[in-house]
């Protein structure tokens, strides 16, 4: 008994060992590598000497505009500027960025589903790369928790 304790600490030790060993050996050259870089890329850095001469620029006059002309600026404020986004309505297609799949309206899910995506048809969403949504069967729900 007491040599199958002895063969078998010697075996898990020797595997130990040569694990160890087998891991140590590649991140000695990623070690030896990464300081190489370090040590390349410092680089002395000289006392440097105070400026004797410190420029301060003058502030400068606008070109073309004096403090008589009137510029015209839209009234309505940033809403000339705003992207226009569509509404809800008119993209009725939610689609999920992290699953690539789409909901239309027909889908149970699509009440309850945030999409961050949207699109004005299926056929958009497709050529968009994404993928229409499809009932999953029991068998496919158990299948996928193994």
């Amino acid at each position: 008994m007491l040599w199958l304790f002895t063969q078998m600490f010697l075996l898990c030790a020797g595997s130990f060992l040569a694990g160890s060993l087998l891991a140590w050996l590649p991140m000695r050259a990623v070690v030896r590598r990464l300081r190489a870089e370090l040590a390349a890329s410092r680089r002395p850095v000289a006392a440097l000497a105070a400026p004797a001469v410190v420029v301060v620029p003058e502030p400068r006059a606008e070109a073309g505009l004096d403090e008589e002309s009137e510029v015209d600026f839209p009234e309505s404020g940033h809403e000339d500027f705003a992207p226009e986004s569509e509404s809800e309505a008119d993209l009725p297609v939610k689609g999920n960025s992290k699953s690539r799949i789409f909901h239309t309206e027909a889908s149970p899910y699509y009440r309850r589903m945030k999409g961050d995506v949207r699109f004005r048809s299926a056929e958009e969403a497709e050529r968009a790369g994404y993928t229409a949504w499809s009932p999953r069967t029991r068998s496919q729900l158990a299948g996928s928790a193994q």
